[in-house]
């Protein structure tokens, strides 16, 4: 019988010296919801139904036009909310390339 040890080692990080970087908020932000196994929908932690959904993703997207609409589905999530909520999100006027759909594996 072999025994083998391993030794994890780290990185080191390189931190600029200086001020930080400006962070672009308008870039950073996103418009979040979370699709459940039981084909719930959820916006920072609330439950909430399609139609409010698509009220939140309205008002969010006239404040940052440039927001991400993220949907990220559970496992055992349907498909149908995704698609509704993805069809809501283009009637709004987000673009399909500020549409992103995440799934759990």
């Amino acid at each position: 019988m072999f025994v083998v040890k391993t030794f994890e080692t780290g990185l080191e990080v390189n931190h600029p010296k200086g001020k930080p970087l400006p962070i672009r908020t308008e870039l950073n932000q996103t418009i979040a919801f979370v699709i459940d196994s039981h084909d719930r929908l959820f916006f920072g932690g609330r439950y909430v139904d399609v139609w409010s959904a698509e009220a939140i993703i309205k008002q969010r997207s006239t404040e940052n036009p440039k927001a991400l609409v993220v949907m990220q589905l559970q496992q055992g999530a349907h498909l149908k909310t995704m698609v509704r909520l993805y069809d809501l999100t283009l009637s709004v006027g987000v673009p399909r390339g500020q549409i992103a759909v995440l799934t759990k594996i």
